[in-house]
């Protein structure tokens, strides 16, 4: 008897940290692929981000205590989702502010 095994590869989006990976929340986002999520340890990072049309799941440690903070940058909203992204785009677990 013969016995054959077959392995299906699945694909599954990647894991990058931050900061353990990236140091900002952005560089993440620049590092990421669609279906990819970028993990926000707890801290308060100044910056304004831009999802860039990428279908990816940004999450954070801890509503109350993982922040996006956009600097009071009146030009800039703290967070944007302005090219094409999907439903499967997701900011979830964060404060924003300013």
């Amino acid at each position: 008897m013969i016995f054959a095994v077959v392995l299906m590869a699945c694909s599954f989006g990647a894991t990058i940290n931050v900061p353990g990976d990236y140091t900002t929340i952005q560089e993440g986002i620049n590092a990421s692929a669609d279906g990819d999520t970028v993990s926000v340890a707890t801290g308060t990072y100044v910056e304004n981000i831009n999802f860039s049309g990428k279908n990816i799941a940004v999450i954070g440690a801890d509503s109350s205590n993982t922040i996006i903070d956009g600097g009071q940058n009146g030009n800039l909203s703290t967070v944007t989702f302005a090219s094409g992204e999907e439903s499967s785009a997701i900011l979830m677990n964060f404060t924003i502010q300013n």
